[in-house]
C-alpha cells in the first residue's frame, strides 16, 4: 500500500507556482520532468538540495517498481528523472534511498541481495558505484515497514524496529558505528515512543533536528509529521514533539518529510492534483520548524605540487579536543568534497591518501548565526625530500614558546606520519612575524622548533632523526603589514630531508 501525503490547503498547478507563493509557504509540484501518472514517492533530497532519489511504483498498466533520481540545474530547473543503475535496479523488487551523504557520495539503501531485504551503503567510485555493503545490527530487522536514517557523519544510524523494549509495532532506535562495528540498538525514549508507530525518520544536517511521522494527541487525523530537537549525546533525551501544522498535515496520512542542508527548503510526497497517484512536492520552510544553521564546506582536495585534483579521505574534528566529527570520501580524478557542519564550534579539516600529507585547516564556526557555504580547497604535499609543509594547527602562548593543549592532535599526526616512515629524517622550523627585535624573534621561533622536537621525542621518536632550526622573521610568506599576512607568518614547518 502506497502511503502519501494528502494537503488541505490549495494547490495549484505546477507552473503556476510562483517564488512569492513559495516563501509564505505554500506547496509546489515538482512538474513534469520528475513526477509521473505513477505513483512518486518517499523522496530523498541530497544535503546541497542538487540531487533528489525517489521510487517510482504502480505505473498504469505494468508493475514498473524502480529507484529514479533527478539532478537540479543552475536555474533551479529539475532534470528529466532517470532510472538509478541497472544492477540495483531490476524492477521487481521496491528499491529506497534513506540517506545521501553530503558529498553525494555515498547512498544509504535497501536492495534486495540474494533473496533478502538488505540495509546497505554504497560508495560512488570513478566507474560508478560500489558493490553493496550490507550494515549488520546484530538484530533481525522486519523485511518491510522498517525506516532508516543515517547521518551527514556516517556514524548514528536511526531506525525503526520493534524491540524488546518498544511501546508499538515500530518504535524509533538507534545505533552507533564504533571501531567499525554498529552497537547494539538503543531505544531512544519514550518522549519520541508515544505507543503509536514511528515512521521515517530524518536526522537534519544540524545533527539535533530530528522530524519524524507519528499519531499523537491533537494531531490532523492520522499519521503526521512532527519535529524534535536532540538534547545530549545519548540520543534518548528529546523536546516535546512539535505537530508541523495544517501546512503539512492533514486528516490523511503523512509520512516523508526530508530537509536540505541548509533547512530552507522540505520535500514531501501530496497526491491532491497530482499527475498520477502520487507526486512529489516541495515547500519553504517558515522559521520555527527549521533545523539549527549549519555550514556547508566545499572544495577539492588538490596535490599543491603539480594543482591535479587527488582522491582522498576527508577528516574532520573538534578542534578542542579532536574527536573526529566524520568523513568525506573526493573522488580519484575529480577530487571535489562537500560537507556539513553545525555552527558553534571550531573545526580542523584534513585529507589522507598515501603518499601525502595534508596541509591541515580549521574553522572557527563559533560567531556564524546562519547557514551559509564556505569555499576551501585542501592541499596534500607529496613527501619528497626537501617538501615544507606547514602544521597550521600548532599554536603557541603569544610571545611564548609553551604549546597550547589543542596543538597535540596535530603533533601526533606528525608523529603517526613518523612511526609509519621510519626511515624519514626532518628538520622542523619555527619563524614568525616582523614584530619586536630581530634577534628575539630567531631564539622565540627556535625554542618553538626545539618545543616539537620535545614533543615527538616523548613520543619515542628517535632525537637524531630531528632537528631544529629558528628563521624568525627571515622568510615571510605574508604581508607583515596586515594582520592577517603576520598571522601566515606566525608558524612552524617541517621538511623531510632523508628519506
Amino acid at each position: 500500500m502506497v502511503l502519501c501525503l494528502a494537503l488541505i490547503i490549495l494547490f495549484y498547478p505546477y507552473n503556476l507556482f510562483s517564488q512569492e507563493s513559495m516563501i509564505v509557504g505554500n506547496p509546489q509540484n515538482l512538474g513534469k520532468n520528475v513526477n509521473s501518472p505513477c505513483y512518486d514517492y518517499r523522496p530523498r533530497i541530497s544535503p546541497d538540495g542538487s540531487t533528489l532519489y525517489f521510487t517510482r511504483i504502480l505505473c498504469p498498466n505494468n508493475d514498473e517498481n524502480f529507484l529514479f533520481y533527478t539532478q537540479k540545474n543552475v536555474n533551479g530547473e529539475w532534470s528529466e528523472a532517470k532510472k538509478f543503475p541497472a544492477k540495483f535496479n531490476d524492477g521487481t523488487n521496491s528499491v529506497y534511498v534513506y540517506s545521501i551523504s553530503p558529498d553525494n557520495n555515498r547512498l544509504l539503501l535497501t536492495l534486495i541481495l540474494n533473496g533478502k531485504r538488505k540495509l546497505c551503503t554504497i560508495e560512488r567510485t570513478v566507474n560508478g558505484w560500489s558493490e553493496p555493503k550490507p550494515i549488520e545490527l546484530g538484530v533481525n530487522l522486519p523485511e518491510t515497514d522498517a525506516t532508516f536514517y543515517l547521518n551527514n557523519e556516517g556514524n548514528v544510524l536511526l531506525f525503526t524496529y520493534k524491540g524488546n523494549d518498544a511501546v508499538s509495532e515500530r518504535d524509533l532506535y538507534v545505533s552507533f558505528l564504533k571501531s567499525g562495528k554498529w552497537s547494539y540498538p538503543k531505544h531512544t525514549g519514550k518522549v519520541i515512543n508515544n505507543g503509536s508507530r514511528v515512521l521515517s525518520p530524518f536526522l537534519a544536517s544540524d545533527g539535533v533536528t530530528l522530524y519524524f511521522a507519528n499519531i499523537r494527541q491533537g494531531g490532523f487525523g492520522s499519521w503526521d509529521i512532527y519535529m524534535t530537537k536532540r538534547l545530549d549525546e545519548t540520543y534518548t533525551q528529546w523536546t516535546e514533539p512539535i505537530n508541523l501544522g495544517k501546512d503539512i498535515n492533514d486528516a490523511g496520512h503523512n509520512e516523508t518529510f526530508v530537509v536540505d542542508a541548509m533547512g530552507e527548503y522540505a520535500y514531501f510526497n501530496a497526491n491532491s492534483n497530482s499527475f498520477g497517484g502520487c507526486d512529489i512536492y516541495v515547500i519553504k520552510l517558515k522559521e520555527k520548524v527549521k533545523p539549527n544553521p549549519v555550514v556547508l564546506v566545499k572544495g577539492k582536495v588538490i596535490n599543491k605540487k603539480t594543482n591535479e585534483p587527488l582522491g582522498a579521505t576527508i577528516l574532520y574534528e573538534y578542534l578542542e579536543d579532536g574527536k573526529e566529527a566524520g568523513r568525506a570520501q573526493s573522488v580519484t580524478g575529480i577530487g571535489e568534497y562537500q560537507i556539513t557542519l553545525p555552527i558553534g564550534k571550531k573545526y580542523a579539516i584534513m585529507a589522507e591518501t598515501i603518499g601525502f600529507y595534508s596541509v591541515n585547516e580549521n574553522l572557527d564556526l563559533t560567531n556564524i548565526t546562519q547557514s551559509q557555504t564556505i569555499q576551501k580547497d585542501i592541499y596534500l604535499l607529496p613527501l619528497e625530500i626537501g617538501q615544507s609543509i606547514r602544521l597550521n594547527n600548532i599554536f603557541f602562548e603569544r610571545g611564548k614558546y609553551n604549546i597550547r593543549p589543542e596543538s597535540i592532535h596535530e603533533l601526533n599526526r606528525l608523529v603517526k606520519l613518523m612511526k609509519e616512515n621510519p626511515e624519514i629524517k626532518i628538520e622542523i622550523a619555527g619563524h614568525t612575524n616582523n614584530l619586536g627585535p630581530a634577534e628575539a624573534n630567531r631564539i622565540l621561533s627556535e625554542n618553538r622548533a626545539n618545543e616539537v622536537k620535545k614533543y615527538l621525542i616523548s613520543q619515542r621518536i628517535a632525537p637524531d632523526r630531528i632537528r631544529t632550526v629558528g628563521y624568525g622573521a627571515s622568510r615571510p610568506i605574508g604581508d607583515n603589514n596586515t594582520e592577517e599576512g603576520r598571522t601566515l607568518n606566525q608558524r612552524v614547518e617541517f621538511m623531510i630531508y632523508q628519506k
